[in-house]
């Protein structure tokens, strides 16, 4: 059987299954809210964990995505202490999974960003000078010496939804205005060298093989510093992009490194002609590039789950 670890509203998630379901397959979508409330589980413990029966036929599992905050209008604290029970409960539930294959172990999808880069820089990929500071003149002197740079998140772009409305968090440019005005000492915060795009890089990585896209986001000044700052009237041109083998070759490195089978990964093609890694979402969104290129991402992994299913049922 097939597991797959997803959310409510997760797009890609019902694509695959749709084609699980074409294919007639074996599987089961299981979502951190099922855990408590309508699939049964029960985990011995002994000298090791053993799951019960609902779980046993089990021989793949793709986390697309687990998260466990469903509690609302309740004591703050109450809410902190259930999820921190569930995320262990969840951290057990996944060890007693641990002889079947995975598509990206939930232990491996929260990788920091700051650790990302360093990965990368030793995987052979280039990334933009980068420093976390608090300090103005330090910040002043970083860009004296870049002369353009950006500030984003130390860790992953949030959003806040505040009086009914959306708040998100994206890449933005500092300029000496900016930073004039910033007092002395501030919330510590992640700058970065602003690449000079010739365009930017989507690519999709599962298990070594490697789809990617161009978008063409420094042809419109909204979506210049961030392309998901989208322009709906005019969308930027996306293409289907054969990124070269010394690329290819630093990326399998990358994910080999980070223990991840499979996600999003940003990358800038800078007009002196290098290749800039800036981040990887092990899952990130990837139907964007699935549509856009006509790779049929999500056919291509019901695919693979279902061989690999198959030949493990045949195994045994």
């Amino acid at each position: 059987m097939i597991l797959l670890l997803s959310e409510d509203g997760d797009k890609i998630t019902d694509i695959v299954v749709d084609w699980l379901n074409y294919y007639k397959s074996d599987f089961l979508v299981l979502k951190s809210k099922n855990l408590y409330n309508s699939i049964p589980t029960n985990i011995k413990v002994s000298d090791k964990l053993e799951i019960n029966d609902f779980f046993s036929n089990i021989n793949i599992a793709w986390c697309r995505r687990w998260s466990i905050d469903n509690y609302e209008n309740i004591n703050k604290d109450i809410k902190v202490n259930i999820i921190s029970e569930l995320n262990h409960f969840s951290s057990i539930f996944f060890e007693s999974l641990k002889n079947i294959e995975w598509i990206n172990h939930p232990n491996f999808t929260k990788i920091k960003k700051i650790d990302q880069l360093l990965i990368a820089k030793k995987s052979g990929l280039n990334i933009p000078d980068t420093i976390i500071t608090n300090n103005r003149i330090e910040l002043q002197d970083f860009c004296n010496n870049k002369g353009r740079i950006i500030t984003k998140p130390i860790e992953s772009s949030s959003e806040i939804i505040f009086d009914n409305d959306l708040y998100v968090s994206y890449t933005n440019r500092l300029d000496d205005t900016i930073i004039k005005k910033l007092p002395e000492y501030f919330a510590p915060s992640l700058f970065q060298e602003e690449v000079n795009k010739e365009f930017e890089i989507r690519v999709f990585y599962f298990n070594e093989m490697i789809y990617s896209m161009a978008i063409f986001s420094q042809l419109d000044s909204k979506t210049l510093i961030d392309h998901k700052k989208y322009n709906k009237e005019k969308p930027n041109r996306k293409v289907a992009y054969n990124i070269p083998k010394f690329l290819r070759r630093s990326i399998v490195k990358f994910m080999k490194k980070s223990n991840l089978q499979t996600g999003v990964i940003d990358i800038v093609k800078s007009k002196n002609g290098k290749f800039y890694f800036l981040e990887v979402n092990p899952v990130g969104q990837f139907n964007d590039i699935s549509i856009n290129c006509n790779y049929n991402l999500e056919k291509i992994i019901a695919e693979y789950l279902i061989e690999k299913d198959e030949k493990k049922n045949r195994v045994n």
